[in-house]
């Protein structure tokens, strides 16, 4: 899209998670260096909370990155969590790769506690990685204590790493976890990026896109996505290549101040922002979807989430590329440069009419979609009225 304009080898502000771009601020070094010798302590649990958007997610993708490098280390990430106690054993053998269908609960636990120890005799490392943890029922992470329980005299067998928001240290301070807090062995809250950070950040990510203008965002522009975003990575990511596709329809080379104050006004016309540039905050406390199938996990959730904003953001930004090419039109109508470009004419209207010609095509698809999804959402709701006539037919 703007990659060629800003002279980006990739989009510097993408809103998945890619280790490539990882900023080690203060916070995430010594959330790293906990998360690492941890790791090599082996012994107890490992809590990491953070607000959404803080760039937990992509800070284990980044240990997993570096220790799988350094050391023999064998990692599985759970990030379904809407699990039952009965249910928790199945994700776990299979992101060890291990066979467990048709098998009983008590054929599991032997499954997973022959593999630990073949893994600690050959001196591996085994950890268990559990993202969005403050999902997870109080009956589950009871289940989850009692698989520390699988040790040798020296150490615990599987190394286990409890992820997630802040609502994770409200459960975990129940009284009833007494016994599962007493086992946490380091415990670690990322705070959101300072202004300095910010900019660091920033900097960072432009340098990996490999940027030729490092100094693309004023300071004054810097300043104004710290204050909106907060500091949370996440909205700094969304905020900076909002700004980037608006400088692009606008041919600009340079993103200030102005340009980050209209991302913000139209995001809380868009109710994105709060007044007074709050980010509106989402929690993961529960399932954001629901299908005939039933719950979408809430990580899935999240990333159709983030779609659905890449999304309205390339339609923002076709919109604004289409002003661009009809007031150009306006002010020359008698030029059919602007329809039929020169091999020496500005390339990005070429390009514009491309990407505003696959945006329709992509309306046109999402529309039939939508088409779809309400005609199963009406079969959802007659089947389960015939559901509930049939549990009232068979009810005394």
């Amino acid at each position: 899209m703007y990659e060629r304009h800003y002279h980006f080898r990739k989009k510097p502000f993408d809103l998945l998670p890619d280790p490539d771009f990882f900023y080690l601020s203060g916070k995430h070094q010594r959330a790293m260096s906990l998360l690492e010798y941890g790791l090599l302590d082996q012994a107890g649990f490992i809590v990491v909370t953070g607000e959404v958007g803080t760039g937990k997610t992509t800070l284990i993708r980044s240990l997993i990155r570096r220790k799988q490098a350094e050391s023999r280390l064998r990692v599985a990430v759970i990030f379904n969590t809407q699990l039952s106690p009965e249910e928790l054993l199945e994700p776990v053998l299979e992101a060890f790769r291990l066979p467990y269908q048709g098998k009983s609960r008590t054929e599991r636990l032997s499954i997973l506690r022959d593999f630990l120890r073949r893994e600690a005799t050959s001196r591996s490392q085994t950890a268990l990685i559990i993202d969005e943890a403050q999902n997870l029922p109080l009956e589950t992470l009871e289940e989850i204590r009692l698989l520390t329980n699988m040790e040798t005299e020296s150490r615990h067998l599987m190394q286990i790493v409890l992820v997630g928001q802040p609502g994770l240290r409200a459960k975990l301070s129940n009284p009833v976890m007494l016994p599962f807090a007493q086992r946490i062995l380091y415990d670690y809250h990322l705070q959101p990026l300072d202004l300095r950070e910010t900019a660091e950040y920033v900097h960072h990510r432009l340098k990996v896109a490999q940027a030729r203008d490092l100094d693309l965002f004023s300071q004054d522009a810097i300043e104004q996505i710290h204050q909106f975003s907060g500091g949370i990575p996440r909205l700094i990511n969304l905020i900076g290549h909002t700004a980037l596709v608006y400088g692009f329809a606008d041919k600009l080379s340079k993103i200030g101040r102005e340009v980050i104050q209209e991302v913000v006004r139209d995001w809380e016309v868009g109710r994105h922002l709060q007044p007074h540039g709050r980010p509106l905050q989402t929690t993961s406390s529960s399932p954001d979807f629901h299908t005939a199938h039933g719950d979408i996990p809430v990580d899935s959730a999240r990333e159709i989430r983030d779609a659905v904003e890449r999304i309205r953001i390339e339609q923002q930004h076709m919109l604004r590329i289409l002003e661009r090419l009809l007031s150009e039109r306006d002010a020359n109508p008698d030029s059919p440069s602007w329809l039929q470009p020169s091999s020496t004419a500005d390339s990005a209207q070429t390009a514009a009419r491309k990407e505003l010609d696959a945006w329709l095509r992509t309306r046109k698809i999402l529309e039939d979609k939508d088409q779809e999804v309400q005609a199963l959402r009406k079969e959802v709701r007659n089947l389960q009225e015939e559901i509930d006539r049939l549990k009232g037919r068979n009810e005394p």
